[in-house]
């Protein structure tokens, strides 16, 4: 699994900042499932940046990691981004969280 990406931008500090938020605020949801971890899955580099499945036990989500070039600090959280992937055109939800950092997620 590739580990690093540019904007000191992590696999690890997102598992970890993920990690964090089941602990701290979603415990105890009827969303959340106890017997399930927080795992990055199949990280993989795509046209420079990293895509890969972010599990939860809330969600299940294919996640896109900006690369060294990318600028999105003035993409707002809940905002869609358009990516066109192999089998199509997709809406991406942008995340804005100072932990996390942003990232994109469908």
């Amino acid at each position: 699994m590739h580990r690093g990406t540019g904007l000191n931008y992590s696999i690890d500090r997102l598992v970890d900042s993920y990690r964090r938020i089941g602990a701290q605020r979603m415990q105890g949801l009827p969303i959340f499932n106890p017997h399930l971890k927080v795992e990055a899955v199949g990280f993989t580099p795509w046209q420079g940046r990293l895509l890969g499945v972010l599990i939860t036990p809330w969600f299940i989500n294919l996640v896109l990691l900006p690369d060294a070039q990318d600028d999105w600090s003035e993409l707002a959280s809940g905002t869609a981004e358009v990516w066109e992937l192999p089998a199509g055109e997709y809406e991406f939800t942008v995340t804005a969280d100072d932990a996390i950092g942003v990232h994109q997620s469908l």
